[in-house]
């Protein structure tokens, strides 16, 4: 075959899946190679793909260029030097390794980490909505960081990525480009097919609609499988670009309740929970996204609210409650609290329409567009609030503890 379709070299990169070796040839031809010859030789070629773990791609050498000067370190490191196995006398390919590879591994660095940081803000929300008995909302976030952590591969290792909220999509694709490339479900066997489409319907029914549901068991599976992905995908990219291991497993958070009452018990939930929501909304803060930030910073205020009603009424539950409600049930108990003062200013009125909005997101059509200064005043208003309502919260269970003989 080598002989009849101009090839010009060929690469054998060796690699390790689920503990066998496999061989991974990248062919370049020629490009003045004919298509109905370059068919022929796909047909030759796939005839003996699987062959002891023999795998193939075929590239022309103008296809093959591209690919590295737009990014794509994996081929760049397939194609070194010590994987070559043959070169035609003639062959005029010239591939700027050196150089080449220093810079796009540096780039490759940055994209990775910025995208593994994202992941981690996105389990991070899912440790704390599981805690919270929020499974929709868990595997929701759950879904996102398995996106991201499939685009951040595309991204620092091919130097491109697909936009789609479809798990399968980014499997296949960059199972096709990377042989070794770990996947969190194997779309082919019907169960596991049946699991991915389920975490895929997690995005936008948990988003849009009301009756999205899935049991226990399931989303500790999902949690599992998303962090096996998550650590495959470090370990490859420490393989290919050696950045550091980011990444570290979020643990469930537990709640300390205790007290002398209900109400004591109840506020003492509410407010570490805010605490978790504000924690979990700083670090989508910092991750770029406003608007499940913003939900999350809506969500904070809420439980604090309920903290306040709670202690102060002797225990009432304001569970069905949305958070304009909850303000004003609350400023009933507590006139002159920060954050209802500060709703009261005119010019502060968008913002707290915004809030409103963000608490639900689902339920709008339309994106909340929330601009970097409203979401960073929304951020101050939320840590304002949870300081003032802890030492509200402090001098209220002062005056309601039991006298001590």
């Amino acid at each position: 075959m080598i002989n009849n379709i101009n090839t010009d070299k060929i690469y054998l990169y060796t690699v390790s899946i689920n503990g066998r070796e496999t061989h991974y040839a990248t062919v370049i031809v020629n490009n003045e190679t004919e298509i109905e010859i370059e068919e022929n030789m796909i047909k030759g070629y796939r005839q003996l793909e699987g062959h002891k773990g023999l795998l193939f791609t075929i590239y022309r050498t103008e296809e093959l260029l591209w690919e590295i000067n737009n990014g794509n370190l994996f081929l760049l490191s397939v194609c070194s030097p010590s994987n070559l196995i043959y070169s035609d006398l003639h062959s005029s390919i010239l591939l700027p390794l050196s150089d080449l590879k220093t810079e796009m591994r540096a780039k490759a660095i940055v994209r990775f980490r910025s995208g593994i940081e994202k992941v981690n803000s996105f389990i991070r929300g899912a440790s704390f909505y599981h805690q919270s008995g929020e499974r929709g909302l868990s595997t929701f976030m759950l879904h996102q960081a398995a996106e991201i952590t499939y685009r951040t591969i595309g991204r620092s290792l091919l130097g491109k990525e697909r936009r789609s909220h479809l798990l399968h999509m980014h499997q296949n694709w960059l199972s096709n480009a990377i042989p070794h490339m770990p996947i969190a479900f194997d779309d082919q066997q019907e169960e596991e097919n049946d699991l991915l489409q389920l975490l895929n319907l997690s995005y936008s029914s948990v988003r849009y609609e009301t009756n999205f549901s899935i049991d226990e068991t399931r989303l500790l599976l999902f949690f599992n499988r998303i962090q096996y992905l998550i650590e495959s995908s470090i370990t490859l990219a420490e393989d290919l670009i050696g950045i550091s291991n980011t990444y570290t497993t979020t643990k469930i958070m537990t709640i300390p309740v205790e007290g002398f009452t209900f109400a004591k018990a109840n506020y003492y939930t509410r407010m570490n929970r805010a605490k978790a929501l504000i924690t979990a909304g700083e670090s989508l803060l910092q991750a770029k996204q406003k608007e499940i930030s913003t939900t999350l910073f809506a969500q904070c205020i809420s439980q604090v609210c309920m903290a306040i009603i709670g202690l102060y009424s002797g225990g009432y539950e304001a569970e069905n409650l949305l958070l304009p409600d909850l303000l004003d049930l609350c400023r009933s108990h507590w006139p002159d609290h920060y954050l209802q003062v500060q709703r009261d200013e005119p010019k502060n009125h968008a913002l707290y329409l915004l809030l409103f909005k963000s608490e639900h997101p689902y339920k709008h059509d339309s994106s909340l567009n929330i601009k970097c200064e409203e979401m960073l005043a929304i951020h101050q208003l939320c840590k304002d609030f949870l300081y003032e309502a802890g030492i509200a919260g402090i001098k209220k269970l002062d005056d309601l503890e039991p006298h001590k003989p």
